[in-house]
């Protein structure tokens, strides 16, 4: 028998490093339920202010069933001392529009007053809607706006749109 044939080696693996796997790609332009599966948080570095890394899986699609399943990453800014005021606010009301669509107490988030806790616990398993708009090679990224359910269920019937960037 060929000794080319007959082998055995070790190899180390890691946890860390996740597999290269084929995917479906990235959604299509439209409405989206979806379901946070991972938050990963990137801390200040570079003159980069801090930022959280959602993994969102749809759920339900307004567009396709064919997209329930495929997923998509969205980036959420956290405020830094390093903004000017009116970059610091902007970053915040993305970060409160975030919130309230993945399905935090509106109230609570509104009248925050101070520092408040945020985990990948926080995120992870929280459902929310969402208009999703692909990156189409000239811009930079995909969008995501992130919308209140009734917005979403009015966009089911097509009475309701986004203004696309």
């Amino acid at each position: 028998m060929n000794e080319m044939n007959n082998w055995q080696v070790n190899v180390t693996l890691t946890p860390d490093v996740a597999p290269i796997e084929s995917r479906q790609g990235q959604p299509k332009n439209g409405f989206y339920k979806v379901r946070c599966t991972e938050a990963t948080l990137y801390p200040p570095k570079s003159g980069k202010i801090p930022a959280i890394r959602l993994m969102l899986t749809i759920i339900e699609s307004a567009e396709d069933a064919a997209e329930v399943g495929n997923t998509m990453s969205d980036w959420i800014n956290l405020p830094d001392d390093s903004q000017s005021p009116d970059k610091r606010a902007t970053t915040q009301a993305f970060l409160k529009g975030t919130l309230i669509a993945l399905g935090h107490d509106r109230d609570k988030v509104m009248s925050a007053n101070g520092d408040i806790g945020l985990s990948r616990e926080s995120l992870v398993g929280k459902e929310g809607c969402m208009h999703y708009e692909a990156y189409e090679g000239d811009g930079t990224r995909s969008y995501c706006t992130w919308l209140r359910g009734e917005h979403y269920e009015r966009a089911l019937q097509g009475e309701f749109k986004v203004k696309l960037r």
